[in-house]
């Protein structure tokens, strides 16, 4: 076997360095040689953790230049963008759906890069939402585990090798957690494979707008009730994802991509159509039944606030460009947001109540409270910048550390600029409000702030730092605040659950027949040739 290099990027505290010699002890397993790197960085503190690991029949170096990474595995999205240069054409990134603010950008020595999600995604990258996915799985620790299951979908080894080095290498109280996190992430990269795929979203959207009412003499892939898959959808949504990843073009790449992941052509056919296909279109009718109608007007006004968000990030008249890098053209992304927005109609009428329990709202706490991790302040305007100098004077000789009352003595009726972790409230906050605001702990008033026109004076009155997550927190005792967005995140989270149990279900009692796979579909090639 030709050396292959994975590069796994993250911040400290993620669990790269154990991702890492899972890895390597996988290829070892398979009768590889193996060579593993690794730079710490600043691991306990946030900072930047990368791990190289080389395997093949003999690996003479451990360099990796840029352009020379066969997959890269990323535990965040900012990580993501700085390690994207060391990607080899047609290779593949597996990136966790997670944005981790750095020391750099917390003190106020950095800046966030504009929408990083965004960039991935027309970069081609995979995008998997491990740390949701890990707790999923009862194992919210588990998001590197995760990630491996994702990687083990681009890697030629064997399913059960995996599971045996992650049963030895995690504690033994963890292993079934574990494994089910490995699970769970090999099944979220196939379940997202022509979702995450530019090309194959085309295909998708075209396919499922032609199931209605079409010519009965097509060839029928499966049958919802009197509606119809047709054969060359399926097809063509298959053809997609291999046109968009070079290595699977050929009937041996094909054949290895298959091979790795435990596959055939026939289970992949089988896989799209449960996965895909079939919920599109019992959905579809679940909403003609209901008489939810998505009116032509709502859509063009979704429509409408989309194109003014990215023409606002990528200026004006980039609209084109911005869908074509998604692999959108005007009509499919029209017929995916209708899906899209039909989709949740349905949800919200059949989940009606989705209320969490205070047991339910305490897990969200134990393994979210520290996403929102931040300092709430107050702010008051000045006309002139020595007005502000002057009233900071006067707070100072109150003392190192004030209250709030004592900063509105001197600054008036000051202005509740809430939480610099939720997001309503962060998007009403300048970059410099932010910088001084990091400046600050509980108690601290800023030196005077320059914003449109005017002279601000911070206030930092609260702080939460929430441990790790897993930890036992006391939601009761938290802000009002994050209470309330613990408590919406909750919900949705519960919501989702419940609506995937009813599509379940949805999908069991309903007249679903599968047809027998045709023979001569281009996608259904000898696996045998990928050894």
């Amino acid at each position: 076997m030709d050396t292959k290099t994975v590069l796994l990027v993250g911040v400290g505290g993620q669990g790269t360095i154990l991702a890492g010699d899972i890895l390597a002890k996988t290829a070892a397993a398979e009768g590889l040689d193996v060579k593993i790197s690794e730079i710490h960085g600043m691991s306990q503190r946030g900072g930047s953790v990368s791990t190289v690991v080389r395997f093949g029949d003999k690996v003479s170096s451990m360099v990796v230049d840029p352009g020379t990474a066969d997959v890269i595995v990323s535990f965040e999205l900012v990580e993501a963008l700085r390690a994207q240069q060391f990607l080899k054409q047609g290779g593949t990134m597996f990136v966790n759906d997670e944005e981790i603010v750095p020391v750099t950008v917390a003190i106020g020595n950095a800046t966030m890069p504009e929408d990083p999600r965004a960039q991935l995604v027309a970069l081609d990258s995979v995008l998997v939402p491990a740390g949701k996915i890990a707790r999923q799985a009862n194992s919210p620790k588990s998001t590197n585990v995760v990630l491996m299951g994702a990687l083990s979908t681009a890697l030629p080894f064997a399913e059960d090798t995996w599971k045996d080095v992650i049963s030895k290498r995690v504690p033994p109280k963890t292993v079934d957690a574990n494994l089910a996190a490995f699970e769970a992430g090999r099944q979220v990269v196939r379940k997202a494979l022509v979702p995450l795929a530019a090309a194959v979203l085309v295909a998708a959207a075209l396919s499922l707008t032609g199931c209605f009412g079409m010519p009965a003499q097509k060839p029928v892939a499966a049958r919802v009730g009197s509606d119809a898959v047709y054969e060359s959808d399926v097809t063509d949504y298959i053809e997609g994802f291999r046109s968009n990843n070079p290595s699977y073009e050929t009937d041996s790449g094909w054949a290895q991509f298959l091979n790795a992941n435990g596959m055939t052509a026939e289970s992949m056919r089988e896989y799209v159509l449960k996965e895909v296909f079939v919920p599109k279109l019992l959905i579809r009718q679940q909403c003609e039944q209901r008489d939810i109608v998505l009116t032509d007007n709502e859509l063009d006004q979704v429509i409408s606030r989309e194109q003014a968000f990215y023409e606002q990030r990528y200026g004006k008249n980039s609209w084109d460009s911005v869908l074509s890098s998604y692999g959108y053209t005007e009509q499919t992304w029209r017929q995916n947001e209708a899906d899209r927005l039909l989709e949740e109609q349905l949800e919200a009428a059949v989940i009606t109540d989705a209320t969490p329990s205070e047991s339910e709202a305490q897990v969200e706490a134990n393994e979210h409270a520290s996403d929102y991790n931040g300092k709430h302040s107050y702010y008051q305007s000045f006309a002139s910048e020595q007005e502000a100098t002057e009233a900071q004077s006067r707070l100072g000789s109150l003392g190192a550390t004030l209250t709030l009352e004592q900063f509105k003595s001197v600054a008036g009726d000051a202005q509740n600029a809430g939480w610099s972790s939720l997001k309503a409230d962060q998007d009403n906050m300048s970059k410099e409000y932010v910088q001084a605001l990091n400046g600050l702990t509980a108690g601290q008033v800023s030196a005077p702030v320059q914003q449109d026109g005017s002279y601000l004076l911070i206030f930092c009155d609260q702080v939460l730092d929430i441990p790790e997550k897993g930890d036992s927190v006391d939601f009761k005792g938290l802000p009002a605040e994050i209470q309330a967005q613990l408590t919406s995140d909750a919900e949705k989270a519960k919501r989702t659950s419940l609506f995937n149990d009813w599509m379940k279900n949805l999908m069991s009692e309903s007249d679903i027949v599968y047809e027998p796979m045709p023979e001569g579909l281009p996608y259904d090639v000898n696996v045998s040739i990928s050894d």
